[in-house]
């Protein structure tokens, strides 16, 4: 049967012919009819398996833009190996940017071990009115002494409320004299208190002596454990020089029993001056001081703790003071400025103690 071409000619033998004509190489591009025969060019053709063989193994075309091809519209493209290599050093450069320094320990390690205990002294007058600023300097301290908080038995939980971060032991005028005979505004003393922080309760312990101006704690340091003594001595009224040698006796039977084992460190209002003219009570206290070997730290700074009400007298009354020993506590001593929050007539005494806490184990503390 006759074959009808692409053109609608019928030709015979036009199958074979088509085929014969028409027939193509594997390599060449294909045509069609009434299309002259022309080959591809050498750069169009695909390799020879032999050339195969020892080509580079292709890769993803590259050139100046995305898709860009090479020259000749070829496939030949760039080995892994023609790509740039990574700067190895700019990266350790900045790895080294990002690295911390770990501190080497010191070699001497027990000065390394050491840290400061902060302690300080503070005539409140008043717990409840001078509240704001009692917030404050508990946060400057980890033992905070303060006198005339003037709270009675019944009202002294109002010390717990105070700070979260802080255990307190408190002492008020009626814990051994009936509510009703005390008379109201200052007489009796006005009772003290002693602040630590929670964290550090392992290390500190109340021990039941004194009078409801005293309270005394037991530091626990690795050097030598502390006896501190937060006192509140009579200020100046009726009677006042008894009452003062009679608060001495007291303090001189606290520190007898514990200077053997402890460091002694007194510290409160002590109602009289080391620094003033020689008034009665002024000497007495320097005399107990000579008796029971209590000084004060050297460069002991010469400045006000009180500031009257008239305005124009002041005194150094507040102190920190050690029993002295064959080694003797290591500690300096700030005293603050008179500051806007603060509605007492004292200012606040620190003391800066170098010191390694002994935090005890809760047996510990059941066994002593």
């Amino acid at each position: 049967m006759p074959m009808v071409n692409h053109f609608g000619n019928v030709r015979q033998n036009d199958h074979q012919k088509y085929h014969q004509q028409n027939k193509r190489d594997f390599h060449q591009i294909p045509t069609f009819v009434n299309q002259s025969k022309v080959k591809a060019p050498e750069s169009m053709t695909l390799p020879n398996l032999e050339k195969v063989k020892t080509q580079q193994p292709r890769v993803i075309p590259t050139g100046k833009y995305p898709g860009e091809l090479l020259k000749n519209n070829t496939h030949k493209l760039k080995s892994n190996c023609d790509r740039p290599k990574r700067n190895i050093q700019t990266q350790v450069k900045v790895s080294k940017t990002l690295t911390y320094k770990v501190a080497r320990p010191s070699p001497n390690h027990e000065s390394s071990a050491k840290t400061e205990i902060t302690i300080g002294t503070l005539n409140i007058q008043n717990a409840r009115s001078n509240e704001l600023y009692l917030k404050q300097v508990l946060k400057r301290c980890e033992i905070l002494c303060i006198q005339e908080h003037w709270l009675y038995s019944s009202q002294k939980h109002y010390l717990n409320a105070v700070s979260n971060m802080h255990e307190v032991e408190a002492k008020s005028v009626d814990d051994i004299i009936d509510t009703s005979d005390i008379i109201s505004g200052r007489g009796y003393g006005g009772g003290v208190a002693t602040f630590w922080r929670k964290d550090i309760d392992n290390a500190v312990k109340y021990m039941p002596d004194g009078n409801e101006r005293i309270i005394v704690l037991t530091v626990n340091t690795k050097e030598q454990p502390i006896c501190l003594i937060n006192v509140y001595m009579p200020s100046g009224n009726e009677n006042c020089d008894e009452k003062y040698k009679d608060m001495l006796a007291q303090l001189e039977e606290i520190i007898e029993k514990y200077q053997e084992k402890y460091q002694i460190m007194l510290c409160g209002d002590l109602n009289a001056s080391l620094h003033r003219d020689n008034r009665s009570r002024d000497m007495i206290l320097n005399q107990f001081l000579i008796n029971n070997e209590l000084e004060m730290v050297n460069n002991y700074p010469i400045k006000p703790t009180f500031y009257n009400q008239n305005k124009i007298s002041k005194s150094q009354i507040d102190y920190f003071l050690h029993k002295r020993a064959e080694k003797n506590i290591r500690y300096t001593i700030s005293i603050s400025d008179m500051e806007p929050l603060n509605v007492s007539d004292h200012t606040i005494v620190i003391a800066k103690v170098l010191g390694t806490l002994n935090r005890k184990t809760t047996a510990d503390n059941k066994n002593s």
